[in-house]
């Protein structure tokens, strides 16, 4: 297949090879000479002390707060007598746990709150394989 590494067989030991022929993403070598220099080590110490404070407001951040930063906050103007409603998808009977256990502990954190009852409007849940930094699938978000 176009843009898939050749896969070649060795038949002494019956396995396939697949070379891949790009250059790793990170580099490997050492330290650069100028991140070893007195005046770069100076200056990065710099500037972790200059956004130390802005780190530490974050961190500040109650798990069940919102961004502080006005620009941050997101309207969702519904117009009168209008109906969002998006029907559920079914999920995987083995992922139900997962979301329940998610739910919940939102809820207890103060992250979501239960709706008024007739409330029209419904967005669905949905689940999502994430991958990590080497492309194996990681646990659904």
């Amino acid at each position: 297949l176009h843009g898939l590494p050749n896969p070649s067989h060795n038949f002494e030991n019956d396995e396939i090879v697949i070379e891949d022929k790009k250059p790793p993403l990170l580099p490997v070598s050492k330290t650069p000479e100028v991140e070893l220099s007195k005046p770069f080590i100076q200056a990065k110490e710099q500037g972790l002390d200059y956004i130390q404070p802005a780190l530490a407001n974050n961190a500040a951040i109650p798990l069940n707060g919102f961004c502080p930063v006005p620009e941050m906050k997101v309207y969702l103007p519904v117009p009168p007598k209008t109906t969002v409603f998006r029907r559920q998808r079914p999920l995987p009977q083995a992922d139900e746990q997962l979301l329940s256990d998610t739910v919940k502990r939102w809820h207890d954190e103060g992250i979501i709150c239960l709706a008024p009852a007739g409330n029209p409007h419904n967005n669905p849940l949905t689940l999502a394989a994430k991958k990590d930094s080497k492309g194996i699938k990681s646990a659904k978000r």
